[in-house]
């Protein structure tokens, strides 16, 4: 419950609160498309952790394949991986005019956000399978 001090009402906690909220929530959208196709990095981690073929895969088995993505969408990926250090490990990729970087932590975090999600959602039971071309 909020304490009232000096002029302020209840219309301008309320307005606080609805305002507090709604930044909260903004920030929890996907932002910042990376390739002609309107993805985001999010949504190509989260492609990656549910197909069928990498399921059972962890994160670290994942890596190389996102790296292998971003190739594939032509966004020049560059991989830092330092003496096996799994923690410094990072990829760099094209966003727009401009470099963008992820690391590996971020990319496990989504992973595991990405498997949690999808197991605690209701859905078809139908699992994300990456297109066969050629």
């Amino acid at each position: 419950m909020a304490i009232l001090h000096g002029k302020e009402t209840a219309s301008d906690i309320i307005h606080g609160q609805k305002y507090k909220k709604a930044q909260s929530e903004k920030t929890r959208k996907p932002r910042g498309k990376i390739c002609d196709n309107n993805l985001t990095i999010n949504q190509i981690i989260n492609k990656l952790a549910l197909s069928s073929e990498h399921e059972n895969e962890i994160a670290k088995e994942l890596w190389p394949r996102l790296y292998s993505e971003l190739g594939d969408l032509n966004l020049d990926p560059y991989q830092f991986e330092t003496n096996n250090d799994i923690t410094k490990w990072k990829c760099e990729y094209d966003f727009g005019d401009k470099r963008k970087l992820i690391t590996f932590g971020q990319f496990s975090n989504v992973v595991s956000e990405s498997r949690n999600n999808f197991r605690t959602t209701p859905h078809s039971g139908l699992r994300v399978t990456k297109e066969k071309t050629g």
